[in-house]
């Protein structure tokens, strides 16, 4: 396999004992189909030469061969051990070689650090370098299968929020109305794990603290009353790809400004769609669309913007601490997107 102009001899992606998206999106192994679980590292070493194995915990190696395509599964009984690894490495010729791994921007190598430095320590003619950029852009083209997963996560993750919203009653506290959207997202479809995340903020938990709350801390016990607002922001997973997005419901009836903002804010996010998505533009640059200046949307108030798997990509700008800073958001994209242009040339 080619690494572009990457120069590196090997790729090494990392995951956990239930997900970590690097190596399951490599190796195609899930080692378990959900449990809360970070203690048993699973790891996949890709040459640039040669063919490539898999590094997991004892119990799955069965099905370690079943679900990947890769022939060579090695086993390790836990604690797994960094020093361990480097043998491994070292049998397979990479001794000295470049090796790239999880090491950059929104990246995480899946196993305790001292373990890392360990093998890092048993393998001292061998260099591990930051691969991000490398992983980020090998996952940023999304095949016909891939895009179906986000697909059908959207439309879980919408059918999910519809149905909960119209279990929600006034009386109810935040956490019946997360119990309620959870409960609707599986009953959709969602199941592994039920469902990413369900972050909720509303006005009952403004009135009870006397301010404006964010979606900090754990889900608040306040009741809603008629003329809350309630935003939700949840996701759902399909093979490991999710679907993400929010909406907001007021309980009850709507008051006139509540539906004045709703109106405004679908013209701003629909006439923004139709200025700033284009090929070649980065989604970025719906902060800075004119229609947005034009209504007096300050660009500054969204501190960034990015989207990805599992996590912000960084084709993103930010986070802001001044407005000068925002307006040149689009101008930073463009930048990049040349220079990534460039790059991709010099690869090919």
């Amino acid at each position: 396999m080619s690494f572009g102009c990457s120069g590196l001899d090997a790729l090494l992606v990392s995951g956990d004992f239930s997900a970590g998206a690097n190596y399951y999106y490599f190796s195609g192994h899930l080692p378990r189909d959900y449990q809360q679980n970070f203690s048993r590292p699973h790891l996949m070493v890709l040459p640039a030469d040669g063919e490539p194995f898999l590094y997991v915990y004892g119990v799955n190696v069965e099905n370690a061969r079943d679900m990947s395509y890769v022939d060579d599964v090695v086993a390790y009984a836990p604690p797994f051990d960094g020093a361990t690894l480097a043998g491994v490495l070292r049998e397979r010729g990479l001794s000295t070689a470049r090796i790239g791994a999880e090491l950059g921007t929104d990246q995480r190598v899946w196993m305790p650090l001292a373990e890392f430095r360990s093998m890092e320590a048993a393998l001292p003619d061998a260099r591990f370098l930051d691969a991000a950029d490398l992983l980020w852009r090998l996952r940023s083209i999304k095949s016909d299968a891939e895009i179906a997963y986000i697909e059908q996560a959207d439309r879980i993750n919408g059918e999910g929020l519809a149905a909960g919203f119209a279990a929600i009653r006034s009386g109810d506290t935040e956490v019946d109305a997360s119990r309620k959207v959870g409960a609707a997202l599986v009953e959709a479809g969602a199941y592994r794990p039920p469902y990413a995340q369900i972050n909720l903020v509303s006005h009952a938990k403004s009135r009870a603290l006397g301010h404006r709350s964010r979606m900090l801390g754990p889900i608040a016990d306040y009741a809603l009353a008629p003329g809350d607002l309630l935003f939700v922001d949840s996701g759902v997973v399909v093979g490991a790809y999710w679907g993400e997005f929010n909406r907001m419901a007021v309980v009850g009836e709507p008051s006139d400004e509540q539906r004045r903002h709703h109106d405004a804010i679908r013209e701003v996010v629909a006439r923004s769609v139709d200025e700033a998505v284009a090929i070649g533009e980065r989604l970025s640059a719906l902060l800075v669309s004119e229609y947005m200046k034009s209504q007096g949307v300050p660009a500054a108030a969204v501190r960034w913007w990015g989207q990805g798997f599992q996590s912000p990509a960084p084709d993103r700008v930010g986070p802001f601490e001044t407005r000068a800073e925002a307006e040149r958001a689009l101008e930073i994209l463009r930048a990049n997107s040349a220079k990534w242009a460039e790059e991709e040339a010099a690869e090919d």
